[in-house]
């Protein structure tokens, strides 16, 4: 009989790989890779640890135990990514900062893999049985607690960034970060109980991810103002012939149909960033972007003289 754990770990694994597929459909959204990336690697840390619980050998085992860890090394900083996305700071994402901010996870997978000659990362482990699940109760060393304490500055970080564009947003924009905090906070709050022991053994973080997988999958793809639907979209931008920018409250650019990316030569790497910083050196334009932008309308200009462009902005 296969136990609810296993079967939750399973569908677990499922849903939060289907989402990281469901987020290729809004090629727009800038926080669609990291956000996937991070479904990946949660989905990735369920079914490891579903096979984990069909398999005999301790050995066996541990070894797929200690892939997991390597995944669990990384999952904050996807986190930290996603957010930094999807609060429109994007551009500080930099392979310099990426690289710093994964510098210790990859000491820590590289201290976890070699754990046989030096057991920094587990000193031992017991076969429990929970639930009718098999898993692994582990005896951590210093590498572990160096990882441990690394990762949730990162997980803290993350909620103080949610905190500040908290109260920097518009009230709706409010809404879904606080969604995205619940979200967030579940799987590492049940994380915290499974470091103190007080799970009895049995992780059920990745189980919890789901949460924060459709929490965020929300917040991105469907809990957006100025997200269209996808014929309404089709109709009045998309085939428009007309250049249309649309602008947030914060005057970032959050989309533009191919007549605008063709014009201004803008690509989707550009979406989140500030409308004054892509068109400072246009004559004219920064100027004519600033005055929709403190006026709350539509402005209607023109690029050329037969061409006209439509820059929409947020109520």
């Amino acid at each position: 009989m296969i136990s609810v754990v296993l079967a939750l770990l399973v569908i677990s694994g499922l849903i939060l790989t289907a989402l990281g597929l469901y987020s290729a459909r809004f090629q727009t959204v800038a926080a669609r890779r990291p956000f996937a990336w991070m479904m990946y690697l949660d989905a990735a840390w369920c079914l490891l640890f579903a096979l984990s619980g069909v398999v005999d050998d301790p050995g066996t085992m541990l070894a797929l135990f200690q892939v997991v860890l390597g995944i669990v090394a990384v999952v904050p900083i996807s986190c930290l990514v996603t957010i930094i996305y999807l609060v429109g700071l994007q551009e500080q994402v930099t392979r310099g900062r990426l690289a710093a901010l994964l510098a210790l996870p990859a000491l820590s997978i590289a201290v976890n893999a070699t754990n046989g000659l030096t057991s920094w990362f587990i000193t031992g482990y017991e076969v429990i049985e929970v639930m009718g699940y098999q898993t692994l109760a582990l005896q951590y060393g210093p590498g572990f607690l160096i990882h441990t304490i690394y990762s949730y500055i990162i997980v803290i970080s993350t909620l103080l960034l949610l905190l500040w564009h908290l109260f920097r947003t518009t009230r709706v924009y409010q809404w879904r970060d606080i969604l995205v905090m619940i979200g967030f906070s579940i799987p590492f709050v049940g994380n915290a109980l499974v470091i103190s022991g007080s799970s009895r053994g049995l992780d059920i973080t990745p189980i919890l991810f789901v949460v924060t997988g459709l929490s965020l999958a929300f917040a991105l793809f469907r809990f957006q103002l100025l997200r269209i639907m996808p014929v309404a979209r089709s109709v009045i931008i998309d085939i428009s012939s007309d250049p249309t920018i649309i602008l947030d409250r914060q005057g970032k650019v959050v989309d533009l149909n191919p007549a605008a990316s063709q014009l201004f030569d803008l690509r989707d790497n550009d979406l989140g960033k500030e409308a004054r910083s892509l068109f400072q050196d246009m004559k004219g334009m920064s100027e004519l972007v600033d005055g929709g932008i403190h006026h709350r309308q539509h402005i209607h200009l023109r690029a050329h003289s037969s061409l006209p462009l439509r820059a929409l902005r947020s109520m």
